[in-house]
């Protein structure tokens, strides 16, 4: 998100603290979101797992009666 382009009067924290309270706001606040269900799936990396096995289950079994 750093576009390579200082903004002049911005104070940085380079060499030491910036000594007001910074805030986590910019120009792609508009396309921030709240969520992330990627973030969340790998976070529960074997909860996804046993879905997609008991998924995959189901449909073998169904596949299975089909015939």
């Amino acid at each position: 998100q750093i576009q390579g382009m200082p903004v002049n009067g911005r104070p940085d924290n380079l060499y030491e603290p910036v000594p007001e309270e910074a805030a986590t706001h910019g120009m792609f606040d508009s396309r921030a979101q709240a969520r992330s269900y990627q973030l969340w799936a790998n976070m529960h990396r074997p909860l996804v797992a046993a879905a997609v096995a008991g998924a995959a289950a189901a449909a073998a079994g169904l596949v299975r009666m089909s015939r």
